[in-house]
């Protein structure tokens, strides 16, 4: 017993070291990050190879993405535009849904456990790169506010309290305010289908009303009046108006408009070469211009499948985990470009493959699970 005790301590303690290791390079800048996160795909594929996996299990961690390339690429081919920020976007699409597959791969049930484990690691990988500030104002504005909220809900959903308090600090820490409000809006939304029994009909008709919600909202953008009303409260979103502005002529909330391509946005921003907009800060708006008016419709009824596929396969407690944190994902997305951030993305998919395997405790989990998993 002492001998696995053992083992099992040195083997957490490895693991650790290597999620931190890659939190630490997600948060930086270049391509190092994608090349150790293939590296280690390619290992826990490998050390997995033999082992069982569910495929209604990737299909609904994937298919959204999958959608959005898919749409994205026919958008690029129609308008014979196939820039190089094509592939890119391919790849930052890919590689996390990779990683955590492979990590799934291997894990399996254990993947409650890991996900535990790259908690800490983002933990460690925050102060490691943010020590020289912490230490001396207890606060520092990273995107880490974004990983911090994803497990936020999740613990609110495991009702972990402890870790949903220091969940919770972590992202006071990161100083980032929409991570607040896109906090707020997946508990509130979770609360709110879980005192209605985790009704599917109101999932999918909360997710209806956000759709229509998501076509209002570039409306407003498009038209000027949320740039009228924000100004009106002295409220500048740190000059990203003025950028919305310059794509106002490239594109039209229409039913005919049908789209620019994947990739078409990061490429208009790297000619024009602006340091401090690399990149839109609006993954909403940009969703809309690359995959057009029927592309980021399909784009968001795809998600809308993922939510009736989990109820109707596994239960309806994991459906509303997926649900509210889609819509965390979704509050993000109005003003911030999480969407290639794989920093972000691997925690969430990693908490989706951690959810969809864990223990249910309805009727309908427990058959999935005997078939699955005996």
């Amino acid at each position: 017993m002492k001998k696995e005790k053992k083992y099992t301590i040195i083997k957490n303690i490895i693991e650790l070291f290597m999620l931190a290791t890659l939190y630490y390079f997600m948060n930086a800048a270049g391509t190092v990050k994608y090349l150790l996160a293939i590296g280690l795909s390619v290992l826990f594929l490998f050390l997995g190879r033999k082992k069982q996996w569910s495929l209604e299990v990737l299909f609904i961690v994937a298919f959204p993405a999958a959608v959005y390339i898919f749409v994205g690429s026919i958008n690029a081919l129609i308008n014979t535009c196939i820039p190089t920020t094509t592939i890119k976007e391919i790849i930052y699409w890919f590689v996390p849904i990779l990683l955590t597959f492979s990590l799934y791969t291997y894990y399996g049930k254990d993947m409650v456990r890991v996900v535990d484990l790259e908690f800490f690691a983002a933990i460690i990988a925050y102060f490691a790169t943010y020590y020289w500030s912490l230490f001396r104002y207890w606060e520092m504005e990273s995107v880490f506010a974004f990983v911090f909220g994803a497990f936020l809900i999740y613990y609110l959903y495991q009702k972990r309290w402890i870790f949903s308090i220091l969940s919770a600090v972590l992202v006071y820490m990161c100083v980032k305010k929409i991570a607040f409000l896109a906090v707020a809006a997946a508990v509130m939304v979770m609360l709110f289908v879980f005192l209605t029994k985790k009704s599917k009909i109101v999932v999918l008709t909360l997710w209806g009303m956000f759709i229509s919600g998501i076509y209002y909202y570039l409306y407003l953008l498009d038209s000027g009046i949320l740039k009228s009303v924000l100004y009106g409260f002295g409220n500048y979103a740190n000059g990203r108006f003025t950028m919305y502005d310059r794509f106002r002529e490239m594109y039209e909330v229409s039913a005919l408009y049908i789209g620019r391509g994947l990739g078409y946005v990061v490429n208009i921003l790297e000619s024009w070469n602006i340091p401090t907009y690399a990149n839109l800060h609006n993954d909403l708006l940009k969703f809309y211009i690359e995959t057009g008016f029927w592309g980021i419709l399909l784009f968001l009824i795809s998600y809308g499948v993922v939510f009736y596929i989990s109820e109707r396969s596994f239960d309806s407690s994991k459906m509303c985990l997926l649900f509210s944190m889609t819509i965390y994902s979704m509050v993000l997305y109005m003003t911030d470009n999480v969407s290639i951030y794989m920093l972000y993305l691997v925690p969430v998919y990693s908490i989706f493959f951690a959810v969809l395997n864990s223990e249910s405790n309805d009727k309908k989990g427990k058959i999935y699970a005997e078939k699955n998993h005996s």
